[in-house]
This record gives structure tokens, C-alpha cells and sequence, in this order.
């Protein structure tokens, strides 16, 4: 999909940025870990999670916790399934518009 974009980007605006487009995906992907990272603590001493060296989990809090486990994926997966179903390059459309960049750099 990135390569899809930069040939879009490319056709709208006559030059390459594969650079700015992986720079972009770089700085989202350390931004998504650090904001994944930083909700865990807190969530899981949402579930009721006790720490300490002779403490025993109740079953709530276990149960709590495998419930943050696939609920919170799945609702994210959720929104990244609708947020694609509305992705406007499609197979067809990106055809098209390679065969524009071929036919601008005089490859046809």
C-alpha cells in the first residue's frame, strides 16, 4: 500500500517522495509500540491486577485480563477492517495510474 501511495502522490505531484512516505510509516509504527506499551500497565492494574511476591490473582482479574487481551485487538482490528474497506486505490485504479506514469516517462 505504500508503494500505491508514493505512485499516487507521484502522479498529483510529478516527483517521487518514497523517503517522506517511509519516514511517515517509521515515525507511526514507534508512536503505535510507545502508545501499546504505555496502555499496558495501566490497563491490566485496570483489570485489578495486585503485585507482590505472596499475592494470588482473583479470577475476576484473570478474567478481566483475557478479556482486555482479545477484546481490545479485535475492536482495533475492527476499525482498521472498515478504515481499508473505504482505501480508495484499488487493483484497477492503480493500473491506471501506472500506466499514466509509464506513459509520462515515455515507457509506452
Amino acid at each position: 500500500m505504500a508503494a500505491d501511495c508514493v505512485d499516487y502522490d507521484e502522479l498529483q505531484t510529478g516527483t517521487r517522495n518514497e523517503g517522506v512516505y517511509a519516514a511517515i510509516f517509521s515515525w507511526f509504527m514507534k508512536a503505535s509500540f510507545t502508545i501499546g506499551l504505555s496502555l499496558a500497565g495501566p490497563i491490566v492494574i485496570w483489570c485489578g491486577f495486585q503485585s507482590g511476591k505472596d499475592i494470588t490473582q482473583t479470577a475476576e482479574t484473570i478474567q478481566a485480563i483475557r478479556l482486555c487481551d482479545t477484546l481490545l485487538p479485535a475492536i482495533v482490528l475492527v476499525i482498521g477492517l472498515v478504515a481499508i474497506r473505504f482505501y480508495p486505490l484499488t487493483a484497477s485504479r492503480m493500473a491506471e495510474i501506472r500506466d499514466e506514469l509509464e506513459a509520462r516517462r515515455g515507457k509506452v
